[in-house]
């Protein structure tokens, strides 16, 4: 079975490391110091800082554990931005192509894997595309220079 590359630029990769020893080196201790404050208390059945820690400590190792997937099998990708029109309104927008896993619409990241990730990827400046978005509308727009703004 092939194993899932993900694709990340240089900067996500940095940050995400970052993290994860984070999540390693202090989290855990953390949480740790938690546990074994809660277990002094005496009865773990009826214990709610001990049960909180638990959680903690599950969903920080989950955290680790996705983290070192990534880390483990990435494939680097370049910045890239393309500046496009949507055609029906006229409306102009720049966007940062990114991975899956660092993709944020709201500050003007997107997908390859999104809809129109996917329909701008390889093309150029001057061609129109169109692409069925999200939400099933079909979609005009035109790459466009990013000196035309």
């Amino acid at each position: 079975m092939e194993t899932k590359k993900y694709k990340i630029t240089q900067q996500a990769l940095d940050k995400l490391e970052k993290e994860y020893d984070y999540l390693i080196t202090v989290e855990r201790e953390k949480i740790k110091d938690s546990l074994q404050e809660a277990r002094a208390l005496g009865d773990l059945s009826e214990n709610s800082d001990y049960d909180d820690a638990k959680r903690r400590q599950t969903e920080n190792e989950v955290k680790i554990a996705h983290h070192k997937d990534i880390i483990d099998n990435h494939v680097i990708i370049n910045e890239e931005y393309v500046t496009i029109k949507f055609v029906e309104t006229g409306k102009i927008q720049k966007y940062q192509l990114v991975g899956a896993i660092e993709a944020d619409p709201l500050h003007d990241k997107i997908s390859f894997e999104s809809p129109l990730g996917r329909a701008v990827f390889g093309h150029q400046v001057g061609d129109v595309i169109e692409y069925t978005s999200g939400t099933g509308k079909r979609i005009a727009i035109e790459m466009i220079d990013d000196q035309e703004k």
